[in-house]
């Protein structure tokens, strides 16, 4: 009997799946439509608590979160994000005006406000997606 050839490993590198978490069925599928038209796959949802299971159970790259994190809910979020430590996904979060973001012990969170930020964001995603990856 022949013995297959012993396979080194595979690296798990991160997938490059975005997750558009906004509460608004037409601004949060009007982004992910953006970013897909950009070569980013996207899924997007609107609850906080999908949202975290797909964090947990998929390991997206990204996570492109909507300002009603200002929102108890949406700060809860940020924090069970924060405690998967190294698993959790990098995060966008948009923000329409400036306000607290953290502190965040292990979270990797990157602002895209201001009045340009739609027209931002798909190059703030590519990088970001990148820069997790490598």
């Amino acid at each position: 009997m022949e013995l297959a050839p012993a396979m080194s490993p595979t690296p798990t590198l991160p997938t490059e799946l975005v997750v558009v978490v906004d509460d608004d069925p037409l601004v949060g599928a009007h982004i992910a439509e953006e970013l897909e038209g950009h070569g980013v796959e996207c899924v997007h949802v609107q609850d906080f608590d999908v949202a975290y299971d797909i964090a947990v159970h998929h390991r997206p790259a990204l996570m492109v979160i909507d300002q009603i994190l200002e929102s108890e809910e949406g700060t809860r979020l940020l924090r069970r994000l924060d405690a998967l430590g190294d698993d959790a996904p990098w995060v966008v979060l948009l923000r329409y005006a400036p306000g607290p973001t953290g502190p965040f012990r292990d979270l990797h969170v990157t602002l895209v406000s201001g009045e340009r930020w739609f027209e931002d964001l798909p190059d703030v995603v590519s990088r970001q997606v990148y820069a997790r990856a490598y």
